[in-house]
């Protein structure tokens, strides 16, 4: 096999060089002072070339739209709850929005106000900025960003609290059923149980908990989507076994 690892320098762009294996690659990043970004074996699907981005600046996407109106509404209830303000959230947000970036509502706004939105609300009640650029590549594979990541860990989660209903609480004969078989073969699959895999799939990586996972690129994070719904179909009898994908 024959590994790359993406480092970075200090202020600098990133880079590439060959490794041996994924812990040598973290190894010599932490040696150097490098800040590690990924670790990928060549021709895998963390292999993928960049995509180039796209042209023009579009508006502001749903997931980006409800992060902005989070993020406002904590920052309008830390000040109203201090005495700072005494608007409405919506007739506050909207001054906010045309105090920061003179548009007329987050409708009105596009993807390249998002990070500075998202300061501006944060910074209003002292937070620390997130960092990180929604839309923009987090690392040299395609389609490697923040919101793609945050996607696939949404994915996760539905998948997992979808597997615990049906076992957990039943509501249908087909889903009493399942249960039975899920609880014949170990019960719930859980978040320590995705966690072991995420680890054992990732042995570069320190993963001390599911909030870690944003640290691993999109490819690594859409295996691990696999891996826990051909996991999840097992355990509840679901599918056939000899066509399972067996690599997952």
């Amino acid at each position: 096999m024959r590994f790359r690892c993406e480092a970075r320098k200090p202020g600098r762009k990133s880079f590439e060089f060959a490794t041996v294996d994924m812990e040598t690659g973290r190894a010599v990043c932490d040696a150097q002072g490098w800040e590690y970004i990924r670790c990928y074996e060549v021709g895998s699907d963390s292999d993928r070339p960049a995509t180039k981005p796209a042209k023009g600046d579009k508006p502001l996407s749903t997931l980006q739209m409800r992060c902005l109106v989070t993020e406002a509404n904590k920052t309008w209830k830390h000040l109203s709850n201090m005495g700072v303000i005494t608007d409405l959230f919506d007739e506050w947000r909207h001054n906010q929005v045309w105090a920061c970036v003179r548009r007329d509502g987050l409708k009105a706004c596009s993807s390249s106000h998002y990070r500075k939105l998202l300061s501006h609300f944060r910074s209003l009640r002292g937070a620390a900025d997130p960092g990180g650029q929604v839309g923009k590549s987090w690392s040299r594979e395609g389609g490697d960003t923040e919101e793609r990541r945050t996607q696939i860990l949404r994915a996760l989660a539905a998948e997992l609290g979808h597997h615990a209903r049906r076992v957990e609480k039943p509501q249908t004969p087909a889903e009493c059923h399942i249960a039975a078989i899920a609880n014949e073969k170990g019960g719930v699959i859980n978040e320590d149980y995705l966690m072991s895999i995420a680890r054992a799939k990732n042995p570069g990586t320190t993963l001390h908990d599911t909030g870690c996972l944003i640290k691993l690129p999109a490819s690594r994070l859409e295996h691990l989507l696999f891996t826990l719904r051909n996991r999840i179909a097992a355990r509840e009898g679901r599918g056939e076994t000899k066509k399972r994908n067996k690599g997952q």
